[in-house]
């Protein structure tokens, strides 16, 4: 059976969904296919039910843009990442419904040690663990304030990531405040460099004026834009209000990115397009 991820205020709710609708799928299998066939399909090998919450696994994965495999004979697994993967923006477009969530002071720590011959395994977990905007404490000690565990699951399904990782929860870091622990896992002073100089060359376009003399020059300009807004978002851990330093500047890039996008959206408003 497969183990659950358990913690005091008892089971992963989106663990439990995951599981659930696995055995439901795998029940309904059983009784058409025992209907079908009079009851000669039902002596199936018994690794058949792991089959459907492991092909459930993968599609949530690739839709998150990773693509894992376990090898069923025993080999390696493998992980890699999708180019959806890595073209993924829709968490930069909105993204207050992050800063507005509300933190119930839980750490979740996801700690691994993958041997050298895995590397590629090895770089492909750490790479989409940063894509989640996952905090690096340590060389291969990821932080989250929101609940993973549910992507755990998948991941150990899929690629047997437990071979390699455990994941922890904690309320405190013995010494630290949440401050700290934020102020160390992710470079809030590169970020406001980044978003600061992105906003000055905002701010420096808006002083000039915009005369697109066509619908394709328009939609370049509102390309670049997205472009540098991605530039300007991409390391930034959307974490809720609650743990955002008092300098962080990313409702004001937010802000800016739409205010330049109305802009460019307005030319086009105005040739009846």
């Amino acid at each position: 059976m497969k183990r659950l991820f358990l913690h005091k205020a008892g089971i992963s709710p989106g663990v439990l969904r995951r599981q659930i609708c696995a055995e439901m799928v795998d029940l309904l299998g059983i009784a058409l296919e025992g209907v079908a066939t009079r009851g000669k399909a039902l002596s199936w090998n018994r690794s058949y039910p792991r089959m459907t919450a492991y092909r459930q696994a993968l599609y949530r994965l690739r839709r998150d843009g990773l693509i894992a495999r376990r090898d069923m004979r025993g080999g390696s697994p493998t992980m890699k990442l999708t180019s959806e993967g890595r073209r993924n923006v829709s968490s930069e477009i909105i993204p207050e419904r992050f800063w507005n969530q509300r933190w119930d002071g839980c750490w979740y720590i996801l700690m691994y040690d993958v041997p050298e011959r895995e590397r590629r395994y090895r770089d492909a977990l750490n790479h989409f663990l940063t894509r989640l905007r996952m905090g690096c404490l340590q060389k291969s000690v990821f932080v989250s304030v929101r609940d993973i565990r549910p992507m755990f699951y998948d991941l150990d399904i899929a690629a047997a990531v437990a071979e390699y990782a455990n994941l922890f929860e904690a309320r405190t870091v013995f010494g630290q405040s949440d401050a700290a622990v934020v102020a160390r896992a992710w470079d809030f002073d590169r970020l406001r460099k980044i978003q600061a100089d992105y906003i000055e060359a905002c701010q420096a376009r808006l002083r000039r004026p915009f005369d697109a003399i066509s619908f394709s020059a328009v939609l370049a300009g509102m390309r670049a834009e997205l472009a540098e807004y991605r530039g300007a978002m991409r390391n930034d851990p959307l974490l809720p209000k609650l743990l955002c330093p008092a300098n962080y500047l990313g409702p004001q890039v937010a802000a800016m990115f739409r205010r330049r996008m109305r802009r460019l959206a307005g030319k086009i408003v105005g040739w009846g397009m």
